[in-house]
């Protein structure tokens, strides 16, 4: 088995000039998400490669982000294998997920996560194979992904 990567989440205003629009950017092995696709299309070349923001969760209604990147309870049984296809990871950096998202599967199987199959839904030609897959310890993720959605819906 490949060694799992460690999932953590950076919340940080989207922009200077929005700083009150605050962005969730999941950090894979202490790097942005952001970096490691930005330098995985520019290497491709790619058209127009990056342009990914974190998730602004104010203006998309994720619901909780625990229930994002894992799935609802009523649908999904966390102690079960499951896969969640086309889940938001970025979005734009204008703050609108659906502008420039960048997707994938969130897959669990005994006591891992996995992201695999990313795609960039406006450029659907795009091959990602060579982009992960990124594999999780699911008690790692599911605190990492509790402790973010803390930040948004404490109660």
């Amino acid at each position: 088995m490949q060694n799992s990567s460690v999932l953590s989440f950076l919340v940080e205003p989207l922009s200077p000039a929005l700083p009150e629009a605050l962005a969730v950017i999941p950090i894979i092995d202490g790097v942005r998400l952001t970096k490691l696709i930005d330098d995985f299309e520019s290497a491709r070349g790619f058209d127009a490669a990056g342009g990914y923001a974190g998730l602004v969760p104010r203006n998309y209604r994720f619901g909780p982000l625990n229930c994002h990147f894992l799935g609802e309870a009523d649908v999904y049984d966390l102690s079960g294998d499951w896969e969640i296809p086309d889940v938001y990871l970025l979005g734009c950096t204008c703050g609108e997920v659906s502008c420039w998202p960048l997707t994938s599967s969130i897959t669990k199987s005994a006591d891992t996560i996995i992201w695999s199959d990313f795609s960039q839904p406006h450029r659907p030609n795009r091959i990602y194979t060579a982009f992960g897959p990124f594999r999780f310890e699911f008690e790692q993720y599911e605190t990492a992904v509790n402790a973010v959605a803390e930040q948004f819906y404490a109660t």
